[in-house]
């Protein structure tokens, strides 16, 4: 079960959601986000505009069989994909992706809004979990008004793969 009794009928192994602790906040947001509501906007990773050397990789395991992911050796920093995603009320908004770590060098990648500043976000090594979008270990909470945004996620390792975003409103105002 995920989020505000929310479930992926795409994977049964949700545990990810239902295990993490309660890591303090990046101060983006004055006070701590109060439960989600039941607005979830969700993109399939291949469903962004796609910049090289990131690349769309058929897995039947996945949801909608591709990942992205920037092939091992192909260099670091490089490759992106971003996403406009329609907001329809002004609140705090997180990042929730299914994302695989290969190893300690590909096991973070950046994300951001709105051209702003890109957060490191390290992400779990071994199978495919979810996982809340970060910087740095902290939870990341954008401020976001009603309307059209962008949400960029960029290779920071080669080697990292990723599945798929969904955007929850955390308050709204």
């Amino acid at each position: 079960m995920l989020p505000g009794g929310w479930s992926d009928p795409n994977y049964a192994n949700n545990e990810r959601w239902e295990s993490i602790s309660n890591p303090p906040c990046v101060p983006l947001c004055s006070s701590p986000p109060s439960p989600p509501s039941e607005v979830h906007i969700v993109r399939e990773a291949e469903s962004g505009s796609i910049t090289s050397p990131m690349t769309a990789v058929y897995d039947e395991s996945v949801s909608n069989c591709y990942y992205l992911h920037v092939p091992e050796g192909t260099g670091n920093h490089q490759g992106e994909v971003t996403f406009t995603i329609d907001i329809p009320a002004d609140g705090n908004y997180h990042v929730w992706g299914r994302v695989r770590g290969m190893g300690g060098g590909s096991d973070s990648l950046y994300v951001s809004f709105d051209g702003g500043m890109e957060y490191v976000w390290y992400v779990p090594v071994g199978d495919w979990v979810w996982d809340k979008a970060t910087n740095n270990g902290s939870w990341l909470y954008w401020p976001l008004t009603a309307g059209q945004h962008t949400l960029k996620i960029r290779s920071r390792e080669d080697g990292l793969a990723y599945a798929r975003a969904h955007n929850i409103p955390v308050s709204a105002t």
